[in-house]
């Protein structure tokens, strides 16, 4: 009996000591911390407030890391298919991972609608959500370039 007791406290230690070395699977681990080295690149907007966007519809925008520069590409909203091109300046918070910027234009600067938290961030994807209202919502996905037509402002 007692070379039974041994066996199963082996067997248990041995099962114990497995498990302590499994790999965690969480998502989790894998986010990015967000700073402007992360974000710097192309992002496409996917999807607008829980939704796709619409068929024809398009939104892109560069980061530029070392001017902590934007350019934002789209159509949304827009009455025809030129592109609007708007330039600004970002900025980064990263104890609350948030975003917001300001646009240049000829007339005056102005600041975002709002504040993004910016969550679920990887290499390829980052989610943001309006802070002062969490219906508002941004997928985007890193691409490596704008389309051609839209580079050239088709």
């Amino acid at each position: 009996m007692k070379r039974f007791f041994q066996i199963a406290i082996a067997a248990l230690a041995a099962v114990l000591s497995a498990g302590s070395c499994a790999k965690d699977d969480s998502a989790a681990d894998e986010y990015l911390q967000l700073n402007f080295y992360n974000i710097s690149g192309i992002w496409q907007l996917q999807e607008l407030d829980g939704g796709p966007l619409a068929d024809g519809t398009f939104a892109y925008i560069e980061f530029d890391r070392p001017e902590n520069t934007f350019t934002r590409y789209s159509n949304i909203g827009e009455t025809s298919t030129v592109t609007s091109v708007m330039t600004g300046e970002y900025d980064i918070y990263e104890d609350d991972n948030a975003i917001w910027g300001r646009y240049d234009n000829s007339f005056e600067s102005h600041s975002w609608r709002h504040v993004y938290i910016v969550s679920e961030f990887t290499a390829d994807r980052m989610v943001w959500t309006a802070k002062d209202d969490s219906s508002i919502v941004h997928v985007y996905i890193r691409v490596d370039a704008l389309p051609e037509n839209i580079a050239k402002n088709e």
